[in-house]
């Protein structure tokens, strides 16, 4: 019994960050970005409670192994939150899947003038300027953006440094 109990600490986490930023993002005005960030921190809580709480018993007492598995727990953990966040910015960051859902509203097909027109790239680049600075997570003055400490940026370095570990680069982009 005492091994079941091991595996649900990660299992029990991750369902708690996930449910909670489920909950943050649809009940409250908090964006998805800031959900995610707390539905993470507060899994990662719940990791480390229910980890002290069960698995020093269930290897009765033996440090070494406690150690061991809070680095598997907390491994799995940071896996699974990682893919989540994946799954569920996918679909709002990705341009392609964008372009993909403004055809299907076109049955008989856009031409290159109407895509054009949706998916220019100063138009983007504005758009998510105006977004990041109506954020305050950039500002713009004497005609320079400049960086603002934001949950947006932490997240930005966390999922570069988790593409490099996991596929040995930060983008698509990348040689």
């Amino acid at each position: 019994m005492g091994s079941f109990l091991i595996i649900f600490v990660p299992i029990a986490a991750f369902l708690i960050n996930a449910f909670l930023q489920i909950g943050i993002c649809r009940w409250t005005a908090t964006g998805l970005i800031k959900s995610i960030m707390y539905g993470f921190s507060a899994g990662a809580v719940a990791l480390v409670a229910l980890h002290l709480l069960i698995v020093p018993a269930a290897v009765k007492g033996d440090l070494r192994d406690t150690v061991f598995y809070f680095i598997g727990n907390g491994a799995i953990y940071v896996a699974a939150g990682y893919l989540y966040f994946q799954v569920v910015n996918l679909g709002e960051a990705s341009i392609r899947f964008r372009i993909l859902r403004e055809l299907r509203r076109y049955p008989n097909g856009a031409s290159q003038v109407v895509i054009d027109e949706r998916y220019n790239d100063q138009l983007i680049l504005r758009t998510r300027l105006t977004r990041l600075t109506n954020n305050g997570q950039v500002r713009f003055e004497n005609g320079v953006y400049r960086l603002q400490a934001s949950t947006l940026l932490i997240a930005s370095q966390f999922l570069t440094f988790m593409r490099r570990f996991l596929i040995g680069k930060s983008s698509e982009f990348d040689d």
